[in-house]
């Protein structure tokens, strides 16, 4: 993984600061010698009151207590543009002679509530707020800060660069290929001069270097493909044969492997390919090489999307699917195929009929509106497609690993000035963050999984010399620490 800062995607909006936290409603008895004494003093707990008018179920909203550092807060923030200006609290405390919340102003003049005389009393969060207790017996007191966050930013909503778009490392090809290797970007373009090979370990900040790769004179540039550990590439020259390479520079031919029209899917050990009979039908292949088997007429033989290895509950071994594409009969479809290590199976639907969609792995985010919590969950992401001269702008997910698919809620679909495009290719690089041990330093640094869309091509079919990077926003947010 590259080690890198992440700065907000060229100027993007900047994260939303999240207090640290620390222990968390604990039940452990802090009375007991060698731990912190807070007779008397405690919050038990903390809830805003029902308020349906600013936000629904915001009672429902989970409000840690750090006893240790006298903190209370939300971890997962209210939604974009909550008024937290007039919210009424329900608290549960140790027995006390004072209560109070103090707010203080711009002038830093303080507006003093009393719970315990006017438990129902609004209070405005906007501004900084604390909470002062005194013990029953007058002998303790403690001080506590209030915090109830806010997104700035919507937290299931994928957010794209909106600043200049990097460009690729060739500005005219007529074809272009990236993949992923080594945890590299490696993109292969057929230039006017020949074939050129490029690499970037900082994809992010499009930095790009040559390289001198020995590379036959006739290639198959979109048969380019990286085995599933990163480990080995993967190509067809022009006769069908299979070259490989494990260090991105010599491609070598494997023998004994030839006479392949297209490369299907990466799968462990090797590749998944197709070969073409004299009749007009095909025959799976593979390397290591393995028993041939005939190709259902209705199985796409070209324009099917990048390979994703996945693997479910209710499967032995893991599986690599393939989205949309063209049959033999020239059929678009836009049926999911899986191949679990014996044979190919038609596994899911949803997807509209077409060839070029750019496909993934990625996280999703899903806010509950009872608790107003965000939780990040495993889907794919499907983007692009054509179908004659349409060409789809849109993005489609599935939660359950490819079996069905549905168009992406709003929040996840490309900006409206996106040109639409198809044969793009969709891979996630992660940077990760040099965030320091808790408790010892602020974290500055945290990873985010980062969508990077490469080349396609528009409704005019011309190729595309620039990459889009984008994120779900949740995972842009600074980690509690």
């Amino acid at each position: 993984m590259k080690k890198a800062i992440y700065k907000g995607f060229y100027g993007a909006c900047a994260a939303v600061l999240l207090l640290a936290a620390g222990a968390c409603n604990s039940s452990e008895n802090y009375g007991q010698e060698g731990t912190a004494d807070y007779s008397g003093t405690a919050v038990k707990s903390f809830s805003l009151k029902e308020n349906d008018q600013v936000l629904n179920n915001i009672d429902s909203v989970f409000f840690s207590i750090d006893l240790v550092n006298g903190m209370i807060f939300n971890a997962d923030s209210l939604p974009v543009g909550t008024d937290i200006s007039a919210l009424a609290v329900t608290m549960q405390t140790d027995a006390c002679t004072e209560c109070k919340f103090h707010m203080t102003s711009v002038h830093g003049t303080d507006t003093v509530v009393d719970y315990l005389t006017s438990p129902d009393e609004k209070l405005n969060f906007e501004k900084p707020v604390s909470l002062y207790i005194k013990s029953y017996n007058g002998s303790y007191e403690r001080t506590y800060t209030l915090k109830v966050n806010v997104h700035t930013q919507f937290a299931d909503s994928l957010q794209w660069s909106d600043a200049a778009l990097p460009p690729m490392p060739v500005s005219t090809a007529s074809e272009m290929r990236t993949v992923k290797f080594h945890d590299t970007a490696y993109t292969l373009a057929a230039t006017s001069a020949g074939y050129e090979l490029y690499r970037s370990t900082d994809v992010f900040n499009g930095r790009w270097e040559k390289v001198a790769a020995n590379l036959p004179a006739d290639l198959n540039v979109s048969t380019l493909t990286a085995s599933h550990d990163g480990d080995t590439l993967y190509i067809l020259d022009g006769s069908g044969n299979l070259l490989s390479s494990t260090d991105g520079v010599d491609f070598a031919p494997v023998a004994g492997i030839g006479g392949w029209e297209n490369i299907t899917a990466a799968y462990p050990p090797g590749v998944l390919g197709l070969k073409r009979n004299a009749d007009g039908s095909y025959v799976h292949v593979a390397y290591p090489a393995a028993a041939e088997r005939a190709a259902s007429a209705d199985f796409p033989v070209s324009g099917f999307s990048q390979s994703v290895l996945s693997s479910t509950e209710w499967a032995v071994k893991p599986q690599v699917l393939v989205a949309g594409g063209r049959a033999a009969s020239g059929a678009l479809t836009g049926s999911i195929w899986a191949y679990d290590g014996s044979r190919w199976a038609k596994v899911g639907a949803g997807l509209p009929a077409a060839e070029g969609y750019a496909v993934c792995r990625y996280t999703i985010a899903h806010t509950d509106t009872l608790s107003w919590v965000t939780t990040m969950k495993p889907a794919l992401v499907a983007v692009g497609g054509r179908n004659g001269a349409d060409v789809s702008g849109k993005v489609y997910v599935s939660r359950d690993m490819g079996m069905t698919w549905g168009l992406g809620d709003v929040p996840v679909q490309l900006p409206k000035d996106f040109p639409a495009l198809s044969g793009a290719d969709l891979l996630v690089f992660e940077y990760e963050a040099g965030a320091r041990p808790k408790a010892i330093r602020p974290i500055t640094e945290w990873d985010v999984p980062c969508l990077f869309l490469f080349g396609g091509r528009d409704k005019d079919s011309r190729l595309q010399f620039f990459y889009r990077v984008g994120a779900i926003n949740a995972l842009r947010f600074k980690p509690l620490q």
